[in-house]
């Protein structure tokens, strides 16, 4: 990893995280690379948001981020028995997450036991956009498991008029 210029980046976690300059993505790079590991053994966070992603300087000048929080995380099927058998002691009947970024397959009727991978990519994703907009992707914020997200797409126009090129 490479020393950054972090004077508009404090030191903590990512809330109110604003995309400035081509370096800033890199923490995002450093989330999705953190995630893959935590996939690659088989468990789902279930809650990546900025206040779950610490991110310091260390002396040499290195960025280090960090995902915490694994109280809801979950284990896949293809987990080792001993962290299946710990999971059964934690099992949930009502929705657990951080609601805007939580992806809309969650939120659906009966998704609150959905548990993909995928779902912590949307989570970055949600993160990414409101780093580079200030605003959540969805139109409804403040959905809730019993009022889901609307399914409008974010506005491209506002990722181009935040600085972001076109694709």
């Amino acid at each position: 990893v490479q020393a950054v210029h972090t004077a508009r980046m404090p030191e903590g976690n990512l809330i109110g995280m604003r995309i400035e300059s081509a370096k800033d993505y890199e923490v995002f790079v450093d989330i999705l690379e953190q995630l893959a590991h935590i996939h690659a053994a088989e468990i789902i966070h279930r809650d990546i948001k900025p206040e779950n992603i610490l991110r310091r300087t260390d002396e040499t000048g290195n960025r280090q981020v960090r995902i915490i929080d694994f109280d809801i995380a979950r284990v896949t099927p293809e987990a080792p028995e001993y962290l299946i058998a710990e999971q059964l002691f934690r099992q949930e009947d009502s929705f657990v997450g951080t609601v805007p970024y939580s992806g809309p397959e969650r939120m659906a009727p009966g998704g609150i036991n959905i548990d993909d991978p995928r779902l912590d990519i949307y989570s970055v994703g949600a993160m990414l956009y409101e780093a580079v907009t200030g605003e959540f992707p969805c139109e409804t914020c403040c959905a809730t498991p019993t009022k889901p997200h609307d399914h409008i797409p974010p506005d491209p126009e506002k990722l181009t008029t935040a600085g972001v090129p076109p694709a």
